[in-house]
């Protein structure tokens, strides 16, 4: 196991790129609205009541576009730096306080990742440690300084085999069950540093724990995605929707690692695409016609994304 965490990057990359899409055509849809507005108060100008209506209907909707132009910019910025995040390309120039602290840390091939880089990638790994294991750290109760130290190997341990999965998928030159062989060795790794802090149950613990990471993270990033691009979707299908799709994505995935295929971005896509179709088929016994709807739009989202993505 342990998919999730060897994409993230591409699934964060994904997510923000479709916040593009969908807010580009709230814009369009914004601007046809805007249109409609202005050829309403034409029409209408001889009638006072009936204009006055118009125009409050057009100061509306220019309000409408100017924040949703906004919220474009914005996303499309996001949409590019995590872009750049995820394909691990060198970060961008450091502030002024720290560029001495950057020109002594470049990247060299036998030196790795300069330590501004382990930083930042080990930051964002915290995040995704505390969705992964929320569960995890409520039910065990642990002190706070053994919390913390927990925290800090795993973050530490989804930093290195993040790095180590772009790498593959780069290179293309591993099969999806030779980055799980390097993925199962940084796992026994991780597990020697937590039993010196863990006692023999709270190991225990994180060992059946651990099988479950996968679940508990796509939860999290599905819930989001589908808050973002199936608004429509009520509270309670939603939380239906993100378990299936959550446990298709782990099973699915599960079986790719253990295969003979070539581990590469486009594979591992392929593999989300084919999870999210299954969960597709599962809820056409679950939700009603507009509901279904809604997450099939969402899926084509996903689906044309990874289509723009692809090598």
């Amino acid at each position: 196991m342990g998919n999730a965490v060897k994409a993230l990057g591409w699934v964060i990359a994904v997510v923000a790129t479709v916040a593009v899409v969908v807010l580009a055509g709230q814009l369009r849809q914004a601007r046809e609205d805007l249109a409609a507005a202005h050829s309403a108060r034409k029409t209408l100008e001889p009638q006072a009541a009936a204009s006055a209506s118009a125009k409050d209907e057009l100061t509306q909707a220019q309000a409408e576009v100017e924040q949703l132009t906004q919220d474009l910019a914005v996303a499309k910025a996001e949409a590019a730096r995590l872009k750049t995040v995820a394909e691990e390309a060198p970060p961008e120039a450091p502030p002024a306080e720290l560029a001495d602290e950057a020109a002594e840390e470049t990247e060299t091939p036998e030196s790795g990742p300069s330590g501004r880089e382990q930083r930042m990638l080990e930051t964002q790994m915290g995040m995704m440690v505390d969705m992964a294991y929320k569960t995890f750290f409520d039910e065990q109760a642990l002190p706070p300084d053994v919390h913390d130290q927990v925290r800090s190997f795993l973050a530490e341990s989804f930093a290195a085999r993040q790095r180590e999965a772009a790498a593959a998928m780069k290179a293309k030159d591993k099969t999806a069950k030779e980055v799980q062989a390097l993925e199962d060795q940084a796992i026994e790794q991780l597990r020697g540093k937590l039993a010196q802090v863990l006692s023999a149950d709270e190991l225990a613990a994180w060992d059946a724990y651990r099988g479950y990471e996968d679940q508990y993270l796509y939860e999290t990033l599905i819930d989001g995605q589908l808050n973002m691009m199936a608004p429509g979707l009520t509270a309670e299908n939603r939380a239906t929707v993100k378990i299936l799709m959550a446990e298709d994505l782990a099973a699915q995935l599960g079986a790719f690692e253990q295969s003979d295929e070539i581990y590469s971005r486009d594979s591992f896509n392929r593999n989300q695409s084919q999870a999210l179709h299954t969960s597709l088929e599962r809820l056409t016994q679950v939700l009603d016609e507009e509901q279904y709807a809604h997450v099939e739009g969402f899926v084509a989202q996903v689906d044309a994304m990874f289509d723009a993505m692809a090598e």
